[in-house]
């Protein structure tokens, strides 16, 4: 007998990664979805005709902070997938309804144990392929001790010459650090 999942197993296997194929059911009334072109010509979107729910697969909105403390950035080094043991910015999915910039207060505080002010928006990076799209922002945290939560092994504040340029997990993220003054040191 399989035992059943927790919430935080069946968080961490999510593939976070699907296509119109993979939706075969209306949410909001069970009959079966068909692909249909609509109103434009060779874009065909999810459509029930028992309900006449049309099912828009949008971009996932993504959040990330280059949060600093006293002239030093925050890394986290990931414990999930993908690219788990490597460091990178703390942020995560934008729910629907909520401010992006509450987001990212919120998930530096989940992820991080810290409270931040969010500041400007530094950069936004698309990953069509995975239905993202990347919001990041400068944030200044109130202290420098983060304590990290099951997403995390550690974090840290780095100076700049200490940034493990070579361990991180995402090329977005030397990207961001490099628009906010960090410099790879060679």
């Amino acid at each position: 007998m399989s035992k059943e999942l927790t919430g935080t197993e069946i968080y961490q296997r999510y593939a976070w990664r699907y296509s119109k194929d993979d939706f075969k059911f209306c949410p909001r009334c069970g009959h079966g979805l068909v692909l249909q072109a609509l109103h434009i010509p060779d874009e065909k979107q999810l459509v029930c005709h028992g309900c006449e729910f049309i099912l828009y697969l949008d971009p996932k909105l993504v959040v990330t902070g280059v949060v600093t403390f006293e002239g030093k950035v925050l890394l986290l080094r990931r414990a999930e997938e993908p690219r788990a043991g490597l460091w990178g910015l703390p942020g995560g999915h934008v729910q629907r309804g909520e401010d992006p910039r509450q987001a990212l207060v919120n998930e530096v505080r989940q992820e991080a144990g810290l409270e931040v002010e969010v500041g400007g928006l530094i950069d936004i990076y698309t990953a069509p392929e995975h239905g993202l799209v990347q919001l990041v922002f400068g944030a200044v945290a109130s202290s420098g001790e983060p304590r990290t939560n099951i997403e995390s092994y550690e974090g840290r504040f780095f100076s700049e010459n200490q940034v493990p340029w070579t361990e991180l997990a995402f090329e977005t993220t030397a990207h961001a650090l490099g628009h906010t003054g960090y410099r790879r040191l060679e």
